[in-house]
């Protein structure tokens, strides 16, 4: 297993998309969409919709969004960590 962490810096709720684009810094690891998460702070576990790209505004983004069921907003907030244990 290998470590995946990510750092929450944005979030959009973005009609017609399957859920919220959680924009943040990959801070290690590599995600597959159907890894599921875990919120470091509460421990509350969810899933991966999907993987997206972005455009960056400055260069300490990753360039990285993750897709969320909107159910998880509580848990979708800038600073927040989300980790997971990823099958290489």
């Amino acid at each position: 297993m290998t470590r995946f962490e990510f750092r929450v810096t944005d979030v959009f709720d973005i009609r017609g998309r399957r859920g919220l684009l959680v924009v943040g810094t990959v801070l290690q690891g590599i995600a597959r969409s159907s890894t599921r998460l875990r919120d470091v702070s509460t421990g509350h576990s969810f899933g991966l919709l999907g993987i997206d790209l972005h455009c960056s505004r400055g260069p300490d983004m990753s360039g990285f969004a993750l897709l969320v069921d909107r159910a998880e907003r509580d848990y979708a907030q800038p600073g927040r960590v989300w980790v997971a244990d990823v099958e290489p």
